[in-house]
């Protein structure tokens, strides 16, 4: 009975484990994501690309390259 008990605690405290795992490395992809995208946004927003690049600038900026 005891062993059963363990083992069923055991399995969903694994189980959790694993859950709370995957939510933490989701939040830390969309956090770098967004962090991505707010520099590629600031960078296509620059005096440089909008001279050098402006319809790639501005198809990126439509295609909704930016911060999450």
């Amino acid at each position: 009975m005891i062993k059963t008990t363990h083992r069923a605690f055991h399995a969903v405290a694994w189980a959790m484990a694993i859950v709370g795992g995957a939510v933490l490395l989701a939040l830390v992809l969309m956090l770098c994501v967004s962090i991505f995208g707010r520099m590629v946004s600031t960078i296509l927003h620059s005096a440089w690309a909008t001279a050098n690049i402006p319809g790639l600038a501005r198809w990126l900026i439509d295609a909704g390259i930016g911060p999450i």
